[in-house]
Formats: C-alpha cells, sequence, structure tokens
C-alpha cells in the first residue's frame, strides 16, 4: 500500500464517520440521550463516534508519519 492509498482509506473511513454521527443525530433527542446512558464504561457511543473523527482526522493530517513508521516497524 502507497502512502496515497493509506491516506484515501482513511478518508472514507472519516466519511464513514461521518455518515454514523450523522445518522446518530436523526435520532430524536430522547432515544440519545438512552443510549448515551446505556453503555458507559469506558465512553459512551456517542463519545466513541466524536473520538473516532477526532482521531482519524489527526490521522489524516499526519498520514507520512504515521505511514513512515508503519513501514519501518511491520511488513506493509
Amino acid at each position: 500500500m502507497t502512502a496515497k492509498q493509506f491516506k484515501r482509506k482513511l478518508e472514507k473511513i472519516q466519511r464513514l464517520y461521518n455518515e454514523i454521527e450523522n445518522t446518530f443525530n436523526e435520532l430524536p433527542d430522547g432515544l440519545r440521550e438512552e443510549i448515551g446512558e446505556y453503555h458507559n464504561e469506558d465512553g459512551s457511543m456517542p463519545h466513541s463516534i466524536r473520538w473516532g473523527l477526532q482521531g482519524v482526522g489527526e490521522i489524516i493530517d499526519d498520514h507520512m508519519s504515521v505511514y513512515k513508521r508503519a513501514k519501518e516497524n511491520y511488513d506493509i
């Protein structure tokens, strides 16, 4: 996989997280609140969605460094 292909995959992941967030936000307020409180051992689903969006955005911004480290440390 090239660095450019890696970045494209990350961008696809980001689009999917955005789709997840948009779909979640289409739920009525009461359902979103219940989901937020349903399972909160290490973080609720809304928290996980937001963290995923933030994380993938940061990796996209620094994708060359991530790619180079993976190339040095793993057989990619």
